[in-house]
């Protein structure tokens, strides 16, 4: 059974729709959009038992629709045969340009105490797979690797790089960033999805195989988005 992995949508409902289309599940980033974005997911009869959203940081957290997450904040979750662990969340680095209760919410990152909690899962379970909308921190290099600086310096990104300086997992999948990246660090190939954009993961094929089709979906979508002129 594939289960397709999608970008940050902001709203953008009807683009979101259209990419769950015809398909098994779909798992989608975070940054889903606001109140009025999750209302559309009952209004258009989704199936919360084929579709879920990790959320992210630019979301309603007083209206999400709780069907149509995995009901926790992180942990690891068999989602239609597909394995994997998961933390919701990050820090808004325009958060000074946005309105409480509007477009921000203090709830976009866990407290100190559910990333430590969540921290103990991982570094228990060694999951293979890891599903978030942030990234590790610093010393992965994937800040520099994209900004050409170290960015990630909050709680989320904190918690996230102690999880993989403890366990490396195979595969790890996020957004955020609004870039498609394809990063082998150490033992973990990253993969940051660009908003919208999407790759697809076969739950009745091994990783290692997973891993090598979800690269190739990645150039599709780089030489689709910058084709090569003669």
């Amino acid at each position: 059974m594939k289960t397709r992995i999608i970008g940050d949508v902001h709203g953008k409902f009807h683009a979101y729709k259209e990419r769950i289309q015809n398909i098994d599940s779909s798992i989608q980033l975070g940054d889903f959009g606001f109140n009025d974005t999750w209302k559309k997911l009952s209004q258009h009869k989704i199936n919360h038992q084929r579709h879920k959203i990790i959320p992210g940081n630019h979301d309603d957290y007083n209206n999400i629709n709780d069907l149509y997450t995995f009901g926790k904040d992180y942990g690891n979750v068999s989602f239609n045969d597909f394995n994997f662990f998961f933390l919701r969340g990050a820090w808004s680095i325009d958060q000074r340009h946005r309105t409480i209760g509007i477009s921000w919410w203090s709830q976009e990152e866990l407290e100190y105490k559910s990333l430590q909690m969540a921290i103990e899962e991982y570094c228990d379970t060694k999951p293979e797979i890891v599903i978030t909308h942030e990234c590790p921190g610093d010393y992965t290099g994937i800040s520099v690797m994209m900004f050409k600086k170290s960015w990630i310096n909050n709680r989320t990104g904190l918690a996230l790089q102690n999880m993989w300086n403890y366990h490396k997992p195979k595969l790890w999948i996020f957004g955020h960033w609004h870039r498609n990246i394809v990063m082998d660090i150490k033992e973990t190939t990253f993969i940051c999805l660009d908003e919208l954009d999407y790759v697809e993961y076969d739950s009745e094929k091994y990783i290692e195989w997973n891993i090598i089709k979800i690269k190739e979906q990645i150039q599709k979508l780089y030489n689709k988005r910058y084709p090569m002129k003669w």
